[in-house]
Parts: C-alpha cells; sequence; structure tokens
C-alpha cells in the first residue's frame, strides 16, 4: 500500500475504487466497506483507494486531549490495519482549518474526482464529508450522473 500524507505525494491515478472515512479502529462495518472497495477494484481492473484524516475530526473541532483518548486507533496503527486490507492508495489528509472549510462539492470536484478519478465509491451508511457535514450518499448519487 502506497500511504500518502498531501495531496502531493499521490501518483496520478487513472481509475480508482474510493472510500472515504475515519476509520477508527477499522470495525466489522469499516472491514465490509473495505472488502467491497478492494473487490470492485478488482472486478474492474482499477486501484483502491482510501481517504482519511489526522488528526480525527473530532478532535479537531473539539481541540481536547479528553477526546483522543476515545480514539480507538492512532494513525500508525491505523495505516497497519488498512494495509491488511490489501488497499493499493491511502491518502491521509491533514484535517485542518481548510479541509474543515471545503464545501461538499470543492471536496469532490477538487480532491475526490480530481486525484482519484472514482469509477465507484463506497461509503457506510451514515457518511457525511464537506462543511457543516452536508455531503452524503445522496449527494454522491446525485453527482454521480454529472461525473460519470
Amino acid at each position: 500500500m502506497l500511504v500518502c500524507r498531501s495531496l502531493d505525494e499521490l501518483p496520478s491515478i487513472n481509475k480508482s475504487v474510493l472510500t472515504v472515512g475515519n476509520f477508527d479502529g477499522v470495525h466489522l462495518g469499516h472491514l465490509e466497506i473495505l472488502k467491497k472497495v478492494k473487490n470492485l477494484s478488482i472486478k474492474s481492473g482499477v486501484k483502491s483507494s482510501v481517504i482519511t484524516f489526522d488528526p480525527h475530526p473530532i478532535v479537531f473541532f473539539n481541540k481536547s486531549e479528553q477526546k483522543k483518548q476515545f480514539l480507538l486507533t492512532d494513525i500508525d496503527q491505523k495505516i497497519d490495519l488498512l494495509s491488511k486490507c490489501g488497499i493499493d492508495y491511502l491518502l491521509i489528509l491533514n484535517f485542518d482549518e481548510k479541509i474543515s472549510s471545503m464545501s461538499k462539492n470543492s471536496f469532490l470536484t477538487s480532491i475526490i474526482i480530481n486525484y482519484f478519478k472514482p469509477r465507484d465509491i463506497v461509503i457506510g451508511y451514515n457518511h457525511k464529508f464537506g462543511m457543516l457535514r452536508s455531503g452524503d450518499f445522496n449527494y454522491l448519487q446525485k453527482m454521480s450522473k454529472k461525473y460519470n
């Protein structure tokens, strides 16, 4: 698994199957998502990719040492767990003011589409992204027609 800690480190990806999330603990629900990403990527002959964040958004927004204690894994443990799933690319985005203030459309177009050119995007049932957690499954479904 190629681990990139910035968009600049990411190689050019022609097509991918992508998931986005915090993956704290990489629990059974996460493993199902990651398995689906890997299986779809193999079936399609494209790379499997994951975008995750460091620090965890809950820590960024709360700035509390106490919140860090509730995290199940640190970033190194998360990398190890994700690598065991056979993922090809892992992008760890620094969750900062810039990322936290990106609109759902900006995150979709400038990061997801521009860098990963996803054939498929696999997310959990309650996944949200973008400023104020405004992006979700329905938004991605609507945009899939526009961006093929």
